[in-house]
């Protein structure tokens, strides 16, 4: 997200052809690497909640887990981009509206229930993660330019040159 916020507002400024394919190159690079993340968590579930855990997570807990856990890396690059865009209003906009959906659902819900408050806030993430990406491509499809790669191998040595100690 940091390397992104920083590229991101680096290219808009003097050379905004580029910006998409770079936005794009690290949006894969997370969601390859919160992947990976998120099928071990699946995968793995019961050894990790009786090993790791002595059983105090449930096998599902630590899928649910992994799910969010995708959910969030994937808005939070969403919400780096929009940051490199300067779009900061509209990124609090959006996590404030779809952090008031995510607590009314919690409210709606029993309370005494921990899979309805989880399921709540995992709606309110996709809510959020929706809207910051429609905000995010409607930045960016004005910028892209033909010829140049969406995704571009160039890019990778930037994001992982800073991306990866910001981790």
């Amino acid at each position: 997200s940091l390397t992104l916020s920083r590229f991101v507002a680096s290219y808009r400024a003097n050379d905004a052809a580029h910006a998409p394919g770079l936005v794009a190159t690290s949006m894969l690079v997370a969601f390859l690497l919160t992947l990976a993340i998120t099928l071990v968590l699946m995968f793995f579930s019961e050894t990790i909640s009786s090993q790791y855990f002595s059983g105090s997570l449930q096998p599902g807990e630590v899928r649910v887990a992994g799910l969010w856990t995708f959910l969030l890396a994937m808005t939070t690059v969403v919400q780096g981009a929009l940051t490199g865009f300067e779009a900061f209003r509209q990124n609090a906009v959006i996590a404030l509206g779809c952090g008031l959906v995510a607590l009314l659902l919690v409210l709606a819900g029993p309370s005494s229930d921990p899979q309805w408050v989880i399921g709540a806030l995992i709606a309110g993430n996709i809510l959020v993660l929706l809207f910051s990406g429609g905000l995010l491509l409607q930045r960016l499809v004005p910028l892209h330019r033909p010829g140049i790669r969406l995704v571009d191998v160039a890019y990778l040595g930037p994001v992982v040159q800073f991306g990866l100690p910001a981790l």
